[in-house]
């Protein structure tokens, strides 16, 4: 059985439009909630955004694209 690789420039492109919500949202969005401390705040941030980008976003990227493949809609 060969495994899927997506291409990296489309995991690089899912990554920026991923992460570009998520940094602007997310602080304005937890702002009453974060400490005043800016290296404090942004450990936080960076703790809720990477995971969400690493275990839900870009494996559902990979996903979606390795189902593409499969039916010929996308190239590899």
């Amino acid at each position: 059985m060969q495994t899927f690789i997506p291409n990296k420039h489309l995991l690089a492109i899912a990554t920026y439009l991923s992460l570009l919500p998520l940094v602007f949202f997310l602080p304005k969005l937890l702002n009453p909630y974060l400490p005043e401390n800016e290296l404090a705040r942004l450990m936080v941030l960076l703790a809720i955004i990477v995971p969400i980008v690493s275990y839900i976003i870009l494996p559902s990227v990979v996903k979606a694209l390795k189902y593409l493949k499969s039916r010929n809609l996308v190239e590899k």
